[in-house]
């Protein structure tokens, strides 16, 4: 009895008059009625977030604009200064010191002009070496070692590539084909003369020297083919290790000894055509003479 009536004078009821008991941990609310109480809460202090929210947005947008500071340090002022710089090119967007005053694809834009240019000079400047290497190896100018001779190199051997054929046919000729053009060069080295007599006797010679040569290579590879060939090592079906008891086939494969039998690989050997042929050859068709009627 005594603890009955202790139970039932700490139970209390909940103080929004519902009839549920509260306990002191709820603030006299019962659980149901403490939930609402948590959710009223949460909703008012959400109503002052969005209520407080459009006069911290003014205060931004005025910042953007150049209407107010957002606040009053060094530090802030630059960056609000840095904020308003439109784009250099006047395309309306913003820009910074960080991107040469110019906005992020602006910049994009500008970035990639750079690296076509210097793509650029590094294709005159690989031209201009060529020119010079050509010219050094035709013996019209040595190869030079500043940018002022490179030049000078390179327009001589412009000034070489440029000249016309000296037969007038009106193509272009080089120093390497005596002013001429192709088939004018060509031309020339026909009608040529003849290589004198010493020349001629010396000719036999040298066919004899070139006979052997092709003599002795003719030898060398007929002496490499008699060899057989290396026996392959390696199942052709598993490439498997077979070594020296591999098996094998009518068809010129070696197997291990899973894979030897006709039905076990792709065999491509025909065994009733060689077996017909076999007999055929084996079992002649023996005829007697017929007899002949008078």
């Amino acid at each position: 009895m005594e603890e009955e009536r202790q139970a039932s004078g700490d139970a209390k009821l909940c103080a929004n008059g519902c009839g549920f008991f509260s306990i002191d941990a709820t603030k006299n609310l019962c659980s149901k009625c403490y939930r609402d109480h948590l959710e009223e809460e949460a909703a008012s202090a959400s109503a002052a977030v969005i209520a407080s929210a459009p006069d911290v947005s003014h205060e931004i947008e005025a910042a953007l604009a150049g209407k107010e500071e957002v606040s009053k340090g060094p530090a802030s002022a630059s960056a609000a200064a840095d904020a308003q710089v439109l784009c250099a090119n006047g395309c309306g967007f913003f820009g910074s010191v960080a991107t040469k005053k110019l906005c992020s694809k602006c910049y994009r834009d500008h970035l990639k002009e750079e690296e076509a240019a210097a793509a650029a000079a590094a294709i005159v400047f690989a031209h201009d070496v060529s020119h010079e290497i050509e010219a050094a190896l035709a013996g019209k100018v040595e190869v030079s070692k500043g940018p002022a001779c490179a030049s000078a190199s390179a327009a001589a051997a412009d000034a070489d590539a440029q000249a016309l054929c000296a037969n007038g046919c009106g193509f272009f000729g080089s120093a390497a084909t005596k002013n001429l053009c192709s088939k004018c060069y060509l031309e020339h080295l026909k009608s040529a003369p003849l290589p004198s007599s010493s020349a001629t006797a010396s000719a036999p010679a040298v066919a004899d020297k070139i006979k052997a040569e092709v003599a002795d290579k003719i030898k060398t590879a007929a002496a490499a083919s008699d060899q057989p060939p290396a026996k392959p090592n390696r199942c052709m079906a598993c490439r498997k290790k077979v070594g020296l008891v591999g098996f094998d086939c009518r068809c010129g494969g070696t197997f291990c000894s899973l894979h030897r039998f006709p039905d076990k690989h792709i065999c491509g050997y025909d065994f009733k055509k060689k077996d017909l042929e076999k007999l055929e050859k084996e079992n002649p068709v023996i005829m007697a003479p017929k007899i002949t009627k008078f």
